[in-house]
């Protein structure tokens, strides 16, 4: 689910760099890290025990206390029978000082090919609720390689010239 929806923000915001963690195995400081340095952040947990795991519950519990302004986030996960992490994450996050941008993505099972493209629709509009459209373009024109501005500059004249030419 995380990558599928890590494709979805890099459709919309190609300049953004998106980091995926797994808590399980990376520290949780680092995570915390990269946390503050974001613009936004997304949790992700399966429901177990009808909760999230133990693991993003430490996580999301040493985020409370940094107090977090001026981002965004949102929460999924995937549910057996009753779900409930998503919820939980969520209202973690929004007690930690995170803007929500949506109610959480819940998907029961194990996703399949059409719930992998919902996630990647997911991750789109978490991108653009980050990154309003005008933003998202300015940002690719500020780091459009100016090599690539110079040769369409180029291709633009060369065409513009050789339609005078045919005139």
């Amino acid at each position: 689910m995380a990558e599928a929806i890590a494709d979805g923000i890099r459709e919309v915001a190609p300049q953004t760099t998106v980091k995926i963690m797994n808590i399980n195995r990376d520290d949780k400081n680092d995570a915390l890290t990269e946390m503050w340095r974001s613009k936004a952040v997304l949790v992700g947990s399966p429901t177990i025990n009808n909760g999230h795991s133990f693991a993003i519950a430490g996580l999301l519990e040493m985020a409370s206390g940094l107090k977090f302004k001026n981002k965004k986030a949102a929460a999924f996960g995937s549910y057996g029978w009753g779900g409930g992490a998503v919820k939980q994450i969520s209202t973690k996050l929004d007690e930690a000082g995170f803007a929500l941008v949506n109610e959480g993505l819940q998907k029961l099972w194990v996703p399949d090919q059409s719930v992998l493209a919902e996630c990647t629709e997911y991750g789109r509009q978490f991108a653009q609720a980050v990154y309003p459209f005008w933003l998202s373009w300015l940002l690719m024109m500020l780091f459009w390689p100016f090599w690539l501005s110079w040769l369409l500059m180029m291709l633009f004249w060369s065409f513009w010239l050789s339609w005078l030419l045919m005139m």
